[in-house]
């Protein structure tokens, strides 16, 4: 399926050291995808928003109980009804153990980065409800506090109604259960 796109050029936050952005937003029927950009100075180079660097990961590997690192980047969604879902939240809900879980959901879909710039994808489900779709960001080690930003769900919700079916499921090849990764929505 080809998104619908909402381009938000948003920075979210900016301080010396980074700035937090968020450049697009592509919708579907069932859920959108985020891109947070996060950009460090020459300075600020050190800094890994999110744990990326390879002696950083095992700070990343944690229980849906445990606390998120203290200098981990902390971004999250609030809908016009006060549900919220963040990157903090833990790990992505089991299908096996929780076939509905509670929206909204997010979790981290891809990213990298390195040497000052970094992008990293989110999913979130469902699409947001009518009302104001709220960007929440907090980044302690690099400064930032908790920031948020407020945009009309209406862009979303009629971005995901552009959406364009490119291939049926019917033309789509069948996935044994072991090449099948489970996506909510």
């Amino acid at each position: 399926m080809l998104p619908g796109l909402v381009a938000l050029e948003l920075v979210l936050a900016r301080t010396e050291k980074v700035a937090m952005c968020l450049p697009l937003i592509s919708a579907y029927p069932s859920g959108l995808e985020v891109d947070l950009v996060t950009m460090a100075s020459a300075a600020s180079r050190d800094l890994d928003p999110y744990l990326f660097a390879p002696h950083r990961l095992a700070l990343r590997r944690r229980t849906a109980s445990e606390s998120p690192p203290e200098d981990m980047l902390r971004f999250g969604v609030q809908f016009a009804d006060g549900s919220k879902a963040t990157n903090a939240s833990g790990r992505l809900p089991d299908p096996a153990r929780d076939p509905a879980p509670s929206p909204p959901v997010m979790h981290a879909e891809g990213g990298g980065g390195g040497t000052g710039g970094w992008r990293q994808r989110f999913w979130i489900w469902p699409l947001p409800p009518a009302g104001p779709l709220t960007f929440v960001v907090e980044w302690a080690a690099a400064g930032i506090p908790l920031t948020r930003h407020e945009i009309d769900a209406k862009l979303i919700r009629d971005a995901a109604q552009r959406a364009q079916v490119i291939f049926s499921t019917e033309d789509l090849p069948e996935l044994s259960p072991s090449q099948a990764q489970p996506r909510l929505g």
